[in-house]
Formats: structure tokens, C-alpha cells, sequence
């Protein structure tokens, strides 16, 4: 039945990182995909926590250092409406890369922009919007690009939450502004906090981008990415290299 993920984008996935044995942040990636498979009414009474993190162990074969992906989705027959809400799982077990982590060149992506409503907090199979902005970013060798919501607002990057910093306070898009729900992007609120770093999730304009003292990036694999320049904006970097130093991230 995967076909009908194949043809209708009728899926679920979550990109997990495996370090040193350690799925990181297993239980946040598991609270999002259920959170998600909810919205789309899959049926996931069989697969519990720990079913989720033995099915990623036994497909890691040992693997001690991995990007992981983890695919739900609707195992039914039907056209648009299914018979069934009945789900099936597939793992994919990729190298773990060792990447310069900095986004020296970013652009905005704004021939299309995504809509602001729950679909768009999900990671589901309709994803075509992250290739033509990353084919955009591609030909204009950009590092990364930034996606506008359909209020012309800055939602998120290619696959990465967006976080400026402003007067030592960290701002984020929140939900209702169209962009995914990110794990890290909870770690990274979560760890601040108890630093005592103010965080508020607000819409961000592209002016606000480019009035940012400084500028990052944040996803499950990468942690946090610093931007170095956004069209003729340099940003600094000092803040976000003792965040990640701080953080561990």
C-alpha cells in the first residue's frame, strides 16, 4: 500500500539523529509524529514509544552514528478517500555527515509561499514547496533559503526553524505563521529558558531579519547553524557561539 504514499503524499516522516548509540530527542520525535498522525487520522495504537525507538535500534543494526529516517503512513486501498486509516512504518538508515554548520549565503524563496494552517506544522509528503526552494537556492548558491507564509511573513527555512537575535532576546516564528513544528526548535526554547535567555515566539517580518543582530538556524541533525549574510546583511556570530557552547547543540 505504499503506493498511496507515493501518489498522494498520504505520509508522515521524522528525520532523527543518532549519535554515539543515542537516538537524540527520541521522545520529541515521537510526541510530534503522533501529534501529526492525529491531524491526518491515522490509525497508531500499535506503535507505542517503545516500539518506535526498538524499530529504529533493530534497523541501526549496530550503527552507532546515523540520520534515520522514519516514514508513517496510511496502509489502505482507495483513491482520495481511503477505506481504511490502518498505518504501516518504513526506516531508512542514512551516513551521518560531517557539514561545515554555518549558512554563509541565505536567500528568500518567494515564488510560492505555504499556507498557515495545522497541515503546514506537520512533516508530511507534501513537500514541494522545500524542492523548488531548494532547487531556487541551488541556482542562486545560496546556502539555505527562507519561505514566506501566505501573509508575505518569514515562516522557515528550507528545512530548518528560523531564529534571529535581537538585544540578547531570541525570536521565532510561531505556529500559526505556517511553519513545522520543529523538535530542535523546542530544545532550543527549552534550554534557553532555564539559561534565563528571553524567548518569544512572534511573526517575523523580512525587515526584522534584516535589523537582526544575529541570525540562526536550527534543525534534528544540524543543531544550530549560524547565517552569515542575508542579500547585503553580515550578521555576527558571537551570540550564537556561546548559545551553542552553552547548549551543547
Amino acid at each position: 500500500m505504499m503506493e498511496r504514499a507515493f501518489v498522494y503524499g498520504d505520509l508522515l516522516f521524522e528525520t532523527i539523529k543518532v549519535k554515539n548509540g543515542e537516538i537524540c530527542f527520541a521522545s520529541k520525535h515521537f510526541n510530534r509524529l503522533i501529534q501529526s498522525a492525529n491531524v491526518l487520522k491515522f490509525e497508531t495504537t500499535s506503535l507505542t514509544l517503545e516500539v518506535f525507538v526498538q524499530e529504529i535500534i533493530k534497523k541501526l543494526s549496530g550503527k552507532k552514528n546515523a540520520r534515520v529516517r522514519f516514514v508513517l503512513y496510511r496502509n489502505s486501498k482507495g483513491f482520495y478517500t481511503p477505506t481504511s486509516n490502518d498505518c504501516k512504518w518504513n526506516i531508512e538508515i542514512f551516513e551521518l555527515p560531517e557539514e561545515d554548520k554555518i549558512c554563509k549565503r541565505l536567500g528568500i524563496f518567494s515564488e510560492y509561499k505555504k499556507s498557515c494552517n495545522k497541515l503546514s506544522n506537520i512533516k508530511s509528503g507534501n513537500a514541494l514547496i522545500y524542492v523548488l526552494a531548494g532547487m531556487y537556492a541551488k541556482q542562486n548558491q545560496f546556502d539555505d533559503c527562507l519561505i514566506l507564509n501566505e501573509h508575505g511573513r518569514i515562516a522557515e527555512a528550507i528545512s530548518s526553524t528560523i531564529f534571529i537575535v535581537k538585544g540578547g532576546t531570541l525570536y521565532t516564528p510561531p505556529l500559526l505563521e505556517g511553519c513545522v513544528d520543529g523538535v530542535m526548535k523546542h530544545v532550543v526554547i527549552e534550554k534557553a529558558k532555564e539559561l534565563g535567555i528571553n524567548t518569544e515566539e512572534i511573526p517575523l517580518t523580512q525587515n526584522q531579519i534584516l535589523d537582526a543582530d544575529e541570525v540562526f538556524l536550527t534543525n534534528a541533525i544540524k543543531g544550530i547553524v549560524p547565517v552569515y549574510s542575508l542579500q547585503a546583511k553580515i550578521f555576527t556570530t558571537t551570540f550564537i557561539s556561546k548559545l551553542k557552547s552553552i547548549l551543547e547543540l
